[in-house]
């Protein structure tokens, strides 16, 4: 059940395919918010969110709405009429739908009025009257028109004086949990246009595409969801954590430095990944009791190989320099050896480090 509680769950729905379930999404809709109408703006704002990336689904649910509107008033069924009027209304707040819904449902409602047809009138503006206030307040006429008129019942006249009396500037169209997007697909279709449900929709029929368009839509739900640079992301830092290792394992299992440069030679280092290996070598060698020459010997070979190499090793004794006093006097001391010994040999190192 969609409520204010669960609603921000509604990504969810995104990981079935919407485009292909639309008339069953619309359908499920519908008849959840007459059997729960307190729920009738989380079932809007639920709409409003899908419809900001779907809005083929925004407009269906509008028309199938519309139909069930016409039926309540052609057959006389107040309890279809105001469950249809509560949900059009809340999806205006959502601006799912246009203030001419607005216009045109209380010229019908109104334009023979009877105690029903106000009651149901009256409650439409209820739900959205801070909308229609801000964007079509004219809408208030046609109220005290009908008043001016005296045509009224009684109790009809008590509805529309109570309506006019509230002072909607001080309410709020949407609590402001359901208050989800900032921008809204507006959909301007008329009460009075030939309407096609397409209940088709509701049955499952083979699509010959099938796997074509599921795959189509498994790229629309990653652009949505914001999966891919999430996605790249988490290979990008695997890829990395799987390359130290590699690097790691490959330094510490050798005899001599002549073998671990030629093992290392054939990890496939990527351009931009040399610091890797320079950060690799350098905590290898602080991980011993006392200076290695070893190291300093991988460290050389590697900066005659690739002038990117030097680079990085550059960078990385700046990077040790403003950090030293964090380290350990014994790590401290194997670092200045490091570089010191590396340093010295001139084929390898520039003389501007």
């Amino acid at each position: 059940m969609v409520n204010a509680n669960n609603l921000n769950h509604v990504l969810e729905l995104f990981e079935v395919n919407l485009i292909r379930g639309r008339g069953l999404l619309c359908r499920s809709c519908l008849k959840s918010q007459i059997a729960s109408p307190n729920f009738t703006d989380a079932f809007a704002a639920l709409i409003a969110v899908v419809n900001s990336k779907f809005p083929s689904i925004g407009n269906l649910l509008l028309r199938r709405l519309f139909l069930q509107f016409r039926w309540g008033y052609y057959r006389n069924d107040k309890p279809l009429l105001l469950a249809a009027v509560r949900f059009l209304a809340h999806l205006v707040n959502q601006r799912v739908a246009g203030e001419t819904v607005a216009h045109e449902l209380l010229h019908m409602l109104l334009g023979e009025p009877s105690g029903d047809t106000v009651e149901v009138a009256v409650a439409f503006v209820k739900e959205c009257g801070a909308t229609l206030l801000e964007v079509s307040p004219r809408v208030f006429d046609i109220f005290r028109g009908i008043l001016q008129e005296g045509n009224l019942d009684y109790t009809s006249k008590c509805l529309v004086e109570s309506l006019v009396s509230i002072n909607f500037e001080n309410h709020k169209a949407s609590r402001p949990e359901l208050d989800l997007l900032d921008e809204q697909v507006t959909h301007i279709i008329s009460l009075f246009d030939e309407i096609d449900p397409e209940t088709s929709l509701d049955v499952f029929k083979p699509d010959p595409e099938f796997h074509q368009n599921e795959r189509k839509y498994e790229q629309l739900k990653r652009k949505i969801l914001g999966e891919e640079d999430t996605e790249e992301e988490d290979h990008t830092e695997t890829d990395l954590v799987s390359l130290r290792r590699t690097i790691y394992q490959t330094i510490m299992s050798g005899l001599n430095f002549e073998e671990v440069v030629h093992k290392l030679l054939q990890i496939r280092i990527k351009p931009g990944q040399e610091m890797e290996l320079c950060v690799m070598i350098l905590e290898c060698c602080t991980k011993e009791r006392t200076y290695r020459s070893f190291y300093g010997q991988l460290a050389q070979r590697f900066c005659l190989k690739s002038k990117a190499y030097i680079e990085c090793f550059k960078n990385l004794f700046v990077q040790q320099y403003v950090t030293l006093h964090r380290l350990e006097t014994n790590k401290l001391r194997i670092v200045a050896m490091f570089y010191v010994l590396t340093y010295l040999c001139e084929d390898s190192f520039s003389r501007t480090l």
